[in-house]
């Protein structure tokens, strides 16, 4: 979970779009389904054998252990991608794909391959539970593969969640619910949102800065705060909180230069629910996106994956919520901020170095954006997944890597340490 951009909802906000941007889909496309809730039951049987007490024994009854029904409904396996969306198998004019799901998107998109596969933009399309038929965008979503280490056959938005009166999201569980009703909790907090050019809009709690609005996008591997409110939660704090400099912010609007850091607190939903030490990006108030996103009236920032995946996260369109259940401790990917500090994606030609962070030991060794992964510790990284690459540059502050690089043409080797990048206070 290392590639932390929110491009899933860049990708299907923006490209190719014309006046206005987000409007890729329209909301008349939610007609033509149908939801079956039954689609992904299954009914299980047990053969029960006869049992034969023998005198002097009294005869007792036997009853076989059944699992019981899950009170959050059917459920699809999930994959995680390295970005952080939950991602589940469905079905697209009887073409297999994964579809990661994207509550920030404004509408349903097709990978452009499905599409082309499938052949063409209007047909059925079945995940889980719901199945129908719509004319759907499509474009061409290479990019966000490249940061999620998987190959999406689409973004399923708003439109197609929606037709469920519940989906439930859970990372721990790698798995994803569709439920007619939620099951009562104690510990639930209800957490409304707006719809703002179909994407929903939250309120969120950021201490010292006050409530703020911010977009609330499962599409979203980070959260993403602006420099000035970063700024007033630096002064509030007893203790600079950590801050690593050489993020990229990687949009169609251009490449904007930011910041990883640990956020004090966090409150959602009502009861409050309280969020701490997870990590952000800082951006600047002034950059090409944020600006976009104010053109359209929609917040300058997002809620994203490393506060989501604390919670099993519930979203309703027609309640116009996401409800939100905390789990006991924080699902953290394994090395998540203890690793060599540089950022690869994943492309056709290899492991590209998308970025390297400031002030760490990849940076002193040279190491720069543009130079091509070819071995880690001698081991060659071809034909591997970006999930078991970004692995192997984990590991042990103090611990060493020997990076095997190209850079124009040319072979390079860089000896490096793995780092603790993001520590926690």
């Amino acid at each position: 979970m290392f590639a932390h951009c929110a491009r899933i909802l860049m990708l299907v906000a923006c490209a190719g779009c014309t006046d206005p941007p987000l409007d890729a889909v329209s909301d008349s496309g939610m007609a033509s389904w149908t939801s079956d809730p039954g689609a992904v039951e299954t009914t299980a049987t047990m053969d029960v054998q006869d049992v034969t007490v023998s005198p002097p024994e009294v005869a007792t009854d036997v009853t076989p252990d059944v699992a019981p029904a899950d009170p959050w409904g059917p459920a699809l396996a999930a994959t995680v991608t390295v970005d952080g969306q939950l991602a589940v198998r469905g079905t697209y004019r009887g073409v297999e794909a994964d579809l990661a799901l994207d509550t920030g998107a404004s509408g349903t998109t097709l990978a452009k391959w499905l599409a082309v596969d499938a052949g063409g933009g209007e047909g059925e399309l079945r995940l889980g539970p719901i199945t129908g038929t719509q004319q759907f965008s499509v474009q061409d979503l290479a990019e966000a593969d490249a940061f999620l280490g998987v190959r999406i056959g689409a973004l399923v938005g708003p439109d197609v969640l929606g037709l469920r009166p519940w989906v439930v999201f859970d990372w721990t569980t790698r798995s994803v619910h569709f439920p007619d009703a939620l099951p009562p909790d104690p510990l639930m907090a209800s957490w409304p949102f707006k719809l703002t050019n179909n994407i929903p809009v939250v309120d969120v709690d950021v201490g010292a800065a006050g409530t703020i609005k911010l977009i609330a996008d499962t599409g979203s591997g980070v959260t993403v705060l602006t420099a000035s409110i970063w700024q007033k939660l630096v002064a509030a704090a007893p203790k600079k909180p950590p801050e690593r400099n050489g993020y990229v912010w990687k949009t169609l609007y251009g490449n904007t230069p930011a910041a990883v850091v640990r956020v004090p607190e966090l409150a959602l939903g009502s009861p409050k629910l309280t969020v701490s030490g997870s990590w952000a990006i800082v951006v600047p108030d002034e950059s090409a996106f944020v600006k976009f996103l104010a053109s359209l009236g929609l917040p300058k920032g997002f809620v994203g994956f490393p506060v989501y995946r604390r919670f099993r996260l519930a979203f309703s369109v027609k309640e116009s919520r996401y409800v939100l259940l905390p789990k006991p401790s924080d699902p953290a990917p394994a090395n998540e901020w203890t690793r060599v500090g540089l950022e690869v994606s994943w492309r056709p030609d290899g492991f590209p170095v998308e970025w390297v962070y400031k002030q760490t030991s990849a940076e002193a060794e040279g190491v720069v954006a543009g130079d091509r992964l070819v071995s880690i510790d001698a081991q060659a990284v071809a034909g591997q997944s970006l999930a078991a690459v970004r692995a192997l540059l984990g590991g042990t502050p103090g611990e060493t890597r020997v990076l095997g690089l190209t850079r124009a043409g040319k072979p390079v080797t860089a000896t490096v340490q793995v780092e603790d990048l993001l520590p926690v206070q």
